[in-house]
């Protein structure tokens, strides 16, 4: 059977049929989705804090031994409360879970455990109060202690140190044999690390630098990806073929001129760019963007215009019906002061009786009207 990242999860080492249908709880179906199920967070076990360096209201991670563990019921409030002791030779600490009877399978007297929580201050003592836990071997748990450790989000049935061993055996597997889609040359322009070290640096980092790197490449990694589609059908957008409009500059200085204000030098510039389009052979593919009062609608009427005089129809849409009236009827003083009549304007909106509208429609139909506005 060829191995490769699209492998089904199960025919991992150590996972099998029935962990399958746990990790597909998680969203991971292949090896390529569990190698890209990060971390929620890392954990610095290369040194723990001391439980008598441990202070009030702080996020503290702690190593020791079980001293005393045991479950009760709590008559007051009707759930169960497991309590532990925990020594690191320093000091002691007092832990407590609610409603966590099955811990007492776990955290037994004389285990070895990493705890991380909120320290809390009760009654003059330290205590952990539903803090996260995990219990080691010192012997087998490289991955868990000594080093920079990740914490995932898992679900029941998982384990931090079981998912550590089946994210690392996925790594040792086949990121050696992982195709890396950013290029050499794009990797070096952007100074991103290649995609193996990536993946190795966000499961298992050396160093925070390190993390830091691989984070950064694999972001980029997504943003690109999201971001090539629409740069592909901009691109094929860009290479249709268009319509060329003939751009009349004697009637667009004859409407400008019939204006009762003078373009700014923005409108100039941007109106010269949009010419520059219609020109062209290819669709054009623009957003025209200003604040509220920079100009825009005229803009957008002085194209209207040029489309209209080359041969073409418009519909003008603007957001509301006031807006529709005041723009029609701003726009029939413009075409009134010029000597070409070619530009027929019409009103459209939802106010109309339909024998209206119907007129309207077949007004459009036969070109009698080239300039529609109307509401979106």
């Amino acid at each position: 059977m060829l191995r490769t990242k699209e492998t089904a999860i199960q025919y991992l080492k150590g996972v099998g049929p029935k962990k399958k249908k746990i990790f597909s709880k998680l969203g991971i179906f292949t090896v390529e989705d569990l190698l890209y199920y990060f971390p929620k967070r890392y954990e610095d076990r290369s040194k723990f804090t001391t439980i008598s360096q441990l202070k009030p209201n702080e996020l503290q991670t702690v190593k020791g031994k079980v001293l005393v563990a045991g479950l009760r019921k709590s008559w007051k409030r009707r759930l169960f409360i497991f309590e532990a002791v925990v020594t690191d030779k320093t000091a002691r600490i007092f832990c407590l879970w609610f409603n966590q009877p099955y811990l007492k399978e776990y955290l037994k007297v004389g285990s070895e455990v990493i705890l991380y929580g909120m320290v809390e201050q009760h009654n003059g003592r330290l205590q952990l109060v539903n803090p996260e836990y995990e219990v080691i071997e010192q012997e087998k748990d490289s991955l868990s202690i000594g080093r920079i450790v990740p914490i995932y989000p898992l679900t029941e049935g998982l384990t931090q140190r079981f998912f550590r061993k089946i994210i690392k055996e996925g790594l040792d597997e086949f990121v050696p044999h992982i195709t890396d889609i950013l290029t050499f040359d794009l990797r070096n322009r952007r100074k991103l690390i290649n995609l193996a070290r990536s993946l190795l640096n966000i499961h298992f980092p050396v160093s925070g630098e390190l993390q830091g790197q691989a984070y950064h490449r694999l972001s980029f990694e997504e943003f690109f990806l999201s971001q090539l589609p629409i740069l592909l059908r901009k691109l094929k957008i860009r290479q249709a073929e268009g319509v060329s409009h003939k751009i009349d500059e004697d009637f667009l200085a004859e409407i400008i001129n019939s204006l009762p204000f003078k373009l700014t030098a923005s409108q100039e510039l941007v109106l010269a760019e949009i010419k520059k389009d219609m020109a062209s052979e290819r669709p054009m593919h623009r957003l025209l963007q200003g604040d509220v009062g920079s100009g825009k609608t005229v803009v957008a009427f002085l194209v209207s215009c040029l489309a209209i005089k080359a041969g073409s129809q418009v519909a003008f849409m603007v957001p509301t019906e006031i807006l529709a009236r005041q723009h029609y009827d701003n726009i029939q003083k413009v075409i009134a002061g010029i000597k070409d009549k070619n530009i027929r304007v019409g009103l459209l909106t939802s106010g109309l009786k339909k024998v209206e509208k119907q007129k309207l429609y077949k007004k459009i139909k036969n070109g009698e009207i080239n300039l529609m506005l109307g509401t979106h």
